[in-house]
C-alpha cells in the first residue's frame, strides 16, 4: 500500500518546483520566449539522456516491458473511440474536435511528474523505469503522429484546384479591394494588345501608309509578326484578367507544392527521428548487451537523468504564469479534465486486470496514467494553427489541481483489491 505521508510529500515535491517557475516569471525573471529556449534545450539533452540512462539499465523481459503494451493499449482505445465520437457527432470542425480531444486527454506527464514518484514512492524497488519505458509510447507513436497531423498546410491556400480560387478574382468585393495592386496588371492590356488583335498578321497602317512604306514593311513583317504573335496572348483584350492572373499563379502554385512536399516529407521523417527516440533505440540495443554501462556514460546520462524532474516541472510553472485562469468553454473543460483525470487512469487499471500485470507494476502503471496532462500536449495545441481553449485550460488545471488529484489516486489505488 501506499503510505499516504509519504506519497503526500512526494507530491508536494514536485508541485514545489512547479510554484518555483511560476514565481520566477511573475517577478520577470524569466520570460516565455527565455523559457522556450530552455525547454528546447532540455528536450534535445536531459530526456534524451534519461531514456538511454534507464533503458539500457533495464533487464529486457517481459515483466519489465508490460507497461509498454498497457501504454499502447490505452492510446490505440482512446484514438479510436475519440475519432468516432469526433466524426459522428455534428460538430462544425470535425478535426478540430478530435485533436482537441487527443491534446486535452491523452497525453500525460510520465517524465517530469510521474518518474520521481515512481523512484521514491516504493522503497524496495525503484520503479522509474516504468514510468521511462510507458513514455516511449508517447514519444515513439503518439507525439509524431501528432506532429503530422497539425503540419500547418495554410502555403497550399490560394492555390486549390477548386471554383472558389475563381470565383475570388471574378468577385466585386475582390476588385473593389484590390485596386492598388491590380492597376499595373491591367495596364497590361494596353492599345498595342488592341492593335495585336486586330491585326495578328503584324500589319495594322492605313492603305495609305501601306504604300510609302511597302518595302519596309515586307522585310520586317517576318520578324516583327513572330515576336508580336509571341506577346498576343498575354496582352490580347480577350485574354481575360482572371486568365492572367491564373497563368502567372500557376507557376507559383507549382512551386508552392513542390515546397510542400519537400517540407511535409522532411516534417514526416524528423517527426520520428529525434534525439528521444534515437537514444531510446540505442538504451533498448544497449539492454541486450552483456557489458554493463560504462563508468563516464553511466554518471554522464545518470546526471542528465536527474534534471528531468527539475528543469521540466520548472519550465511547466513557467508557461502556467503565461496561461489565463479563465475564458473558456468551462463545461467542455470539466468534461476534458475528469477524462483525463480518472477516464484514462481507469482504463490503464482494466488492461492491466485483463493481462494480469503484476499487481506492483500495475498500481505504477495506474499511478502514471493519472499524471497530469503534459507540456507536449499543450504545446502540440498551442502551435496547431487552430484555437484550442478547451485543450490548453485542461492542461492549465490538471496541472494546477496535480496535488490533491494525486492523492486522490493514492487513495483508489489503496482499496482496489485486485491492485493489493
Amino acid at each position: 500500500m501506499l503510505n499516504y505521508l509519504d506519497s503526500f510529500q512526494n507530491f508536494l515535491a514536485g508541485y514545489v518546483v512547479v510554484a518555483i517557475g511560476y514565481l520566477c516569471s511573475f517577478f520577470n525573471m524569466f520570460n516565455i520566449k527565455q523559457i522556450s529556449a530552455v525547454r528546447r534545450v532540455f528536450y534535445l539533452t536531459a530526456i534524451p539522456g534519461m531514456m538511454f540512462y534507464q533503458i539500457g539499465k533495464t533487464d529486457p523481459s517481459k515483466k519489465v516491458w508490460s507497461p509498454l503494451l498497457i501504454a499502447f493499449l490505452v492510446q490505440v482505445t482512446l484514438h479510436v473511440i475519440f475519432a468516432i465520437v469526433s466524426w459522428v457527432f455534428p460538430f462544425s470542425n470535425h478535426k478540430k474536435r478530435f485533436l482537441s480531444l487527443l491534446f486535452a486527454i491523452v497525453h500525460s506527464d510520465f517524465l517530469m511528474f510521474g518518474s520521481p514518484l515512481a523512484q521514491y514512492l516504493w522503497d524496495s524497488t525503484n520503479y522509474i523505469s516504468v514510468a521511462v519505458i510507458s513514455s516511449v509510447c508517447e514519444s515513439f507513436l503518439i507525439t509524431p503522429i501528432h506532429l503530422i497531423l497539425t503540419y500547418n498546410q495554410t502555403k497550399l491556400e490560394g492555390f486549390s484546384d477548386s471554383s472558389d480560387e475563381v470565383s475570388e478574382y471574378e468577385s466585386e468585393d475582390y476588385n473593389n479591394n484590390n485596386n492598388n495592386n491590380n492597376e499595373s496588371i491591367r495596364s497590361n492590356f494596353s492599345q498595342t494588345g488592341l492593335d495585336i488583335h486586330l491585326h495578328p498578321d503584324g500589319n495594322s497602317d492605313t492603305p495609305n501608309d501601306q504604300q510609302s512604306s511597302t518595302q519596309n514593311a515586307n522585310e520586317n513583317q517576318e520578324e516583327n509578326t513572330t515576336e508580336k504573335k509571341k506577346n498576343t496572348l498575354a496582352t490580347s483584350p480577350l485574354f481575360t484578367f482572371r486568365e492572367y492572373v491564373e497563368t502567372n499563379k500557376m507557376e507559383e502554385r507549382k512551386n508552392s507544392l513542390l515546397l510542400f512536399e519537400t517540407s511535409f516529407k522532411r516534417h514526416f521523417i524528423f517527426s520520428f527521428v529525434n534525439a528521444t527516440n534515437v537514444t531510446t533505440v540505442i538504451g533498448i540495443i544497449w539492454s541486450f548487451c552483456p557489458w554493463g554501462m560504462f563508468k563516464l556514460i553511466d554518471e554522464f546520462a545518470g546526471d542528465l537523468s536527474k534534471a528531468v524532474a527539475g528543469v521540466g516541472l520548472f519550465c511547466i510553472g513557467c508557461f502556467m504564469w503565461e496561461h489565463p485562469f479563465a475564458g473558456c468553454n468551462w463545461i467542455e473543460v470539466i468534461i476534458y479534465f475528469i477524462l483525463h483525470s480518472f477516464g484514462v487512469p481507469f482504463l490503464s487499471m482494466l488492461f492491466c486486470y485483463l493481462l494480469k500485470i503484476d499487481k506492483d507494476i500495475s498500481k505504477v502503471i495506474v499511478l502514471m496514467h493519472s499524471m497530469p496532462v503534459s507540456l507536449t500536449g499543450y504545446l502540440l495545441g498551442k502551435t496547431s494553427g487552430v484555437e484550442m481553449e478547451s485543450a490548453s485550460f485542461t492542461w492549465f488545471y490538471t496541472n494546477l489541481l496535480a496535488l490533491p488529484l494525486q492523492m486522490i489516486w493514492a487513495a483508489i489505488i489503496n482499496n482496489i483489491k485486485f491492485l493489493n
